[in-house]
C-alpha cells in the first residue's frame, strides 16, 4: 500500500463532480466557466470552497448559491448579479473558516421584530460571536464627451456645499485649461449608495450591544481610487463618521425617501465596522492576482471603526476578529506621505490610501493586491503550465 496515498472519501468526489458538471454547462460568459475552459485556478479553488462550506450548508442553501446566486448551469448570465454574489460568498467563507461552535446562514438576528437577515453569523470557540453583511456595489462606467485631447475627472472628497459653486469652478477650470487642449469634468459621487448600504445592514444587524458580539458590514470594490473615494465618504465634508452627517438630513435619514417611510437611526450605531476590500476586482481580474479571488486574506482590506459606537468592553472581540482578517488601518495611519511639507493635511488624508498602496506596497514592499506585474504574472503562468502537464 502506498502510505502516501491521499483516499478522498467518495461523498466529497461526487460532491465536486457535481459542481464541475454544473460549471461546464454554464454560460460561456461565466467566469467560473471561462476559468474552466482556460484550465486556471479559479474554478478549482471555487471547488474546494464550497465543498468545504457545504459541510454545514443544506443541500438546497448551497444550490441557492451555486444556480440562483453564482448563475451555474444556466444559458443566461448576469455580469452584475454574478459579481455580488461571488464577493458575497468571499465573505461567507471568511467568516466560515473562522474556527466555530455555531454558524448560521441567512438568519434573521432580530426575531419578532424584523425578518431581515445578514449574510451569516459565527459564534467562535472563545464565546465572540460576529455577524457580517456583504455589499457590491454595480460598477458604472462614467463616459465623458469632449472635445480637446487630455480629460481630468474632479471629484469632491466629500459633499459640495453648493452645487452653483461647484459648477462655477469647473467652467474656470476649463476655461484656464482651454489653451493646453485639455478639460475637467465632473466626477460621480456615489455616497447614495454607501447610504444605502449603511441603512440597509442597519436594520439586519442585532440590536444588541453586548461586549462579545461584533457586526461587520463589507464593501467589495474595484480599484484603489475607488476605495479612496468611498472610505473619504465617511470622513469628509458631511461624511457619515461625522458629526453633520448627511444621513442626519431629510430625506436621507429615510430607507424610503421617496415616501419618507423606515427613519434609520443616521450613526448607524449597530454597525460597528465598515471593512473594504479590493474583492471585486480580485474577481474580476481573477486570472491575474496573486493568491485567490475566494479568499479575503489574499486580498487588500482597510477596516473603518464607527466612532459613534462605545466599545471599550468590546475590545477583546475586535482583537479576536481582526486575527483573522489582516486589515492595513493602522498602517496606512502611521504612513508618511513623500510630499512637499506646504500640503495641507487634508488633501494627503484624501489620497492617503492610494499613495501607500502605490508607494508603499508595490514601490517599496513589492506586495501586489491588484495586477501582478508583467514579469511575475508569466513565471505564474509558466507554473500553471507545468502543473496541468505532469
Amino acid at each position: 500500500m502506498n502510505r502516501n496515498l491521499i483516499v478522498i472519501p467518495q461523498d466529497i468526489q461526487e460532491y465536486g463532480n457535481y459542481i464541475y458538471s454544473l460549471i461546464e454547462k454554464s454560460d460561456d460568459r461565466n467566469p467560473l466557466k471561462i476559468s474552466l475552459l482556460n484550465k486556471t485556478t479559479y474554478y478549482t479553488d471555487f471547488i474546494d470552497c464550497m465543498i468545504h462550506i457545504h459541510k454545514e450548508l443544506s443541500d438546497k442553501e448551497c444550490d441557492a448559491i451555486l444556480i440562483d446566486k453564482l448563475q451555474l448551469s444556466r444559458n443566461d448570465y448576469d455580469e452584475d448579479k454574478y459579481y455580488e454574489a461571488a464577493t458575497e460568498f468571499s465573505v461567507i467563507l471568511h467568516t466560515f473558516c473562522i474556527k466555530h461552535s455555531a454558524f448560521d446562514y441567512e438568519e434573521s438576528q432580530n426575531k419578532g421584530i424584523t425578518d431581515k437577515k445578514p449574510e451569516c453569523s459565527v459564534v467562535s470557540t472563545t464565546g465572540n460571536k460576529f455577524i457580517v453583511e456583504a455589499k457590491c456595489p454595480v460598477q458604472a462606467i462614467e463616459n465623458f464627451e469632449t472635445q480637446t485631447g487630455q480629460t481630468f475627472i474632479f471629484k469632491n472628497a466629500g459633499r459640495a456645499e453648493s452645487l452653483q459653486e461647484q459648477k462655477k469652478f469647473l467652467k474656470t477650470m476649463n476655461d484656464d485649461l482651454a489653451t493646453q487642449n485639455a478639460s475637467v469634468v465632473q466626477g460621480k459621487c456615489t455616497d447614495n449608495k454607501m447610504l444605502d448600504f449603511l441603512q440597509s445592514a442597519s436594520q439586519k444587524f442585532s440590536l444588541d450591544n453586548n461586549a462579545n458580539e461584533l457586526n461587520i458590514l463589507f464593501v467589495a470594490l474595484d480599484s484603489v481610487n475607488q476605495i479612496q473615494d468611498w472610505v473619504n465618504y465617511f470622513y469628509f465634508n458631511k461624511g457619515f463618521f461625522t458629526t453633520n452627517s448627511f444621513g442626519a438630513d431629510e430625506p436621507y435619514c429615510y430607507a424610503d425617501r421617496k415616501k419618507k417611510e423606515t427613519y434609520v437611526e443616521p450613526h448607524f450605531k449597530n454597525v460597528h465596522f465598515v471593512v473594504f476590500t479590493n474583492n471585486y476586482y480580485r474577481h474580476k481580474n481573477n486570472s491575474v492576482i496573486n493568491g485567490s479571488a475566494w479568499y479575503l486574506c489574499d486580498g487588500f482590506n482597510i477596516a473603518l471603526q464607527n466612532p459613534f459606537v462605545n466599545m471599550e468592553d468590546k475590545k477583546e472581540t475586535i482583537i479576536e476578529y481582526f486575527t483573522y482578517l489582516g486589515v492595513y488601518t493602522k498602517d496606512i495611519q502611521n504612513y508618511e506621505m513623500p510630499c512637499s511639507p506646504d500640503i495641507q493635511k487634508d488633501v494627503l488624508d484624501a489620497i492617503k490610501i492610494t499613495s501607500f498602496v502605490k508607494a508603499e506596497l508595490e514601490e517599496k514592499q513589492g506586495v501586489y493586491y491588484w495586477d501582478i506585474p508583467k514579469v511575475d504574472l508569466q513565471e505564474n503562468k509558466k507554473d500553471e503550465t507545468n502543473s496541468n502537464n505532469p
